[in-house]
């Protein structure tokens, strides 16, 4: 009876060693279960976003949340998908100082991160080109070319935008720049369709073949550009003063070809031929062989040599030859 009490005292006292050693081995029981999937919302992602890290003991939390904060790697923009691998994840944790053999822990062998997002509407899109739009109403939306597929990031967003020309007709861009908390900044281009407006000089009333265009006679409407010859005068300043090669009606834009420069010089009129050289300065009188208008070079014949010579006209009956 004695030696079985002896036994038994010592095999409680051994029973207890152990216990006590395997406490102390195991003062934490931290475990890490790698997820499959996970959307993350932040630039960055971390241990916590891609894994469950828990403990049963109270004396772990501490711990849990530093290794919840470990960055692993930076997020894709919204919408998107990226990767990373077991083997990734285990070396960043060793990079950061955890020991490994003191936990437990289970990752799939390739992990799947999204960034969490929202498709960016296209009636948000409409008001931000209108936003954009000049204000002087020199172009109207005709058509947005959103086909409604742009993710951005979930919460608050700070928009703006411009509507800028592209290198075809009547086709613009809308330069749309997104920024939301994370500061992240996102620029689209969307391809707009529009109809352009400028003002244009029209005929305030009809006018004559070979009638002189003044002031009186012109007067600025707002026209669709489209429709708008590409040979039209836009400033009233080049027809002033113009000579009507062809008639024009009631309303209609100028258009350079049914326009010339008045002649100042009629064919057989008397004018005056200034010589220059760069000895001398002279004058003759002379007749004119060709109507001219400023700047024109005509044919002139000389009434004391009665030679035909060649000279630009200066000015109203004034001839200038150069030699």
């Amino acid at each position: 009876m004695r030696l079985l009490f002896v036994i038994f005292i010592g095999f409680f006292l051994f029973a207890f060693q152990v216990s006590a050693e395997v406490h102390e081995k195991h003062t934490s029981d931290i475990r890490i279960f790698g997820k499959q999937n996970s959307t993350v919302i932040n630039q960055e992602f971390t241990l916590g976003d891609l894994a469950g890290v828990e403990s049963k003991f109270i004396s772990d939390d501490e711990a849990i949340i530093a290794l919840q904060a470990i960055v692993l790697g930076k997020s894709p923009r919204a919408g998107k998908k990226k990767t990373i691998s077991a083997a990734q994840v285990l070396a960043t944790l060793r990079e950061a100082g955890v020991e490994l053999d003191s936990l437990r822990y289970a990752f799939p062998r390739v992990m799947t991160v999204e960034r969490a997002s929202r498709l960016l509407s296209i009636q948000e899109v409409e008001s931000l080109v209108r936003e954009g739009l000049p204000a002087d109403g020199e172009i109207e939306l005709v058509r947005v070319k959103y086909d409604g597929n742009i993710h951005v990031l979930p919460g608050p967003l700070a928009f703006s935008s411009e509507v800028i020309p592209s290198n075809r007709k009547s086709q613009y861009l809308a330069k749309i720049s997104i920024t939301p908390e994370s500061g992240e900044l996102m620029t689209l281009n969307i391809p707009l369709e529009v109809r352009e407006y400028v003002q244009v000089p029209i005929a305030k009333h009809a006018l004559p073949k070979g009638a002189i265009i003044s002031s009186g006679d012109v007067k600025m409407a707002r026209a669709r550009l489209s429709d708008i010859p590409t040979d039209s005068a836009m400033d009233s300043r080049e027809i002033v003063g113009q000579a009507i090669k062809y008639p024009i009606s009631h309303g209609e834009v100028f258009s350079r070809r049914k326009l010339s420069l008045p002649a100042m010089v009629t064919r057989g009129a008397r004018v005056t031929l200034r010589y220059r050289s760069s000895l001398l300065e002279a004058t003759a009188s002379g007749i004119a062989l060709e109507e001219g208008a400023l700047g024109q070079r005509i044919q002139v014949r000389n009434d004391s040599s009665k030679k035909m010579i060649t000279g630009e006209v200066i000015s109203p009956g004034l001839i200038e030859v150069t030699r």
